[in-house]
């Protein structure tokens, strides 16, 4: 039996949801992301918890995308209906934290890169260890989707700033820039 690509817990009335790939860095494979929409609800439908702790296990909060090889893509690859089936369920997937009616909190450890950075954002509240390493790498590469931008609190110019510019951060400096 395979391990759980992630894992609910509750401490008292926070539920604590992991990814659970750190061989992976806790890319976001489609398995992963069925699972965190699963237990994103089962944390709503819970009426003993009141706030959502998001984390990643290992190294990493969330390396982004996983980019490996995927046999699913071929089945909407040039078919325009499913291509837009499958990047409205992405966009689903990006949207649940925002869309909970309860806090959700991101702790972000290691890189929060790309796809993981933008899941981060959609986070009610994002908390970075000072080893943290935020960027959206893919900005470089159009035409690269920006959930966060559907997101109103996103636009603050530090945040704009570097969701935009493709550089890696660390957590201290948009705090420092405004």
């Amino acid at each position: 039996m395979s391990e759980d690509v992630a894992l609910y817990d509750t401490n008292g009335n926070v539920a604590i949801i992991t990814m659970n790939r750190p061989d992976k860095r806790n890319a976001l494979s489609p398995a992963l992301k069925d699972k965190l929409v699963e237990l994103f609800r089962r944390a709503e439908d819970d009426d003993d918890v009141a706030v959502v702790v998001l984390r990643g296990n290992g190294k990493s909060f969330c390396a982004g995308a996983d980019i490996s090889p995927s046999p699913a893509k071929k089945e909407y690859k040039g078919d325009a209906l499913k291509t837009h089936a499958h990047h409205a369920k992405t966009l689903k997937f990006h949207m649940t934290p925002w869309e909970l009616k309860k806090p959700v909190i991101a702790s972000i450890q290691g890189h929060a890169m790309g796809a993981g950075c933008e899941f981060a954002m959609m986070c009610d509240i994002s908390i970075a260890a000072d080893t943290a390493i935020l960027g959206e790498p893919e900005i470089r590469f159009p035409p690269a989707a920006r959930p966060s931008s559907c997101r109103g609190s996103s636009a603050t110019s530090a945040r704009a700033n570097y969701s935009i510019s493709a550089r890696r951060f660390r957590p201290s400096e948009p705090s420092r820039s405004g």
